[in-house]
């Protein structure tokens, strides 16, 4: 048993769910605000339907991160980023903040122009960068959402198989159903 003890939500039903509720609320590709948004949405109302605390509250600042999800038990349950400037050094300096922060699921969600021209290349550099951090620590889950023009979104999860340097990380491909519910809000 890893040091985080039960996650609070299978990362490929958080990423079901995400990606599902942040595409019935945003048609329009070109609006970053209403993305940012729908996300910050989303993991709130989750986080609630799980009964932690959600930071930042709708009209207030961030807490470190974007979003995380906090109980007094376990302080930072869910840390979660998220970036819509397609530039890779905006996506990995965001993705930096997460791997430092010790939380049993970190999400990085990301908007890619397109996979074969650069959204491959920033979720390659994320996983380098993490292949040569060392203070990994056995059970930490990382859960990839990037999404793309056209419904061409893609996610990939990974666990933490031991403390200290994880290397060479595999990450998982979740297959994603873009007729999953959003939830209720």
């Amino acid at each position: 048993m890893s040091l985080f003890g039960k996650i609070p939500i299978e990362c490929p039903d958080l990423a079901k769910r995400i990606v599902g509720y942040v595409r019935s609320q945003n048609p329009d590709e070109n609006n970053c605000r209403g993305w940012t948004n729908s996300v910050k949405a989303a993991l709130r109302d989750i986080g609630h339907e799980l009964n932690f605390e959600v930071y930042p509250e709708p009209q207030g600042g961030e807490f470190l991160l974007d979003v995380i999800w906090y109980s007094e038990a376990g302080g930072i349950e869910l840390a979660a980023e998220s970036e819509w400037h397609t530039k890779p050094a905006e996506v990995l300096a965001d993705f930096q903040k997460l791997v430092y922060v010790k939380s049993p699921v970190k999400v990085m969600i990301y908007w890619v122009e397109s996979h074969a021209r650069g959204g491959e290349r920033v979720l390659g550099e994320m996983v380098g960068y993490m292949e040569k951090y060392n203070k990994h620590l056995a059970g930490e889950e990382y859960l990839f959402v990037a999404f793309g023009r056209r419904c061409d979104d893609r996610c990939y999860w990974y666990v933490a198989p031991q403390d200290g340097t994880n290397k060479p990380i595999s990450l998982i491909h979740i297959q994603l159903n873009h007729t999953v519910a959003a939830p209720s809000i």
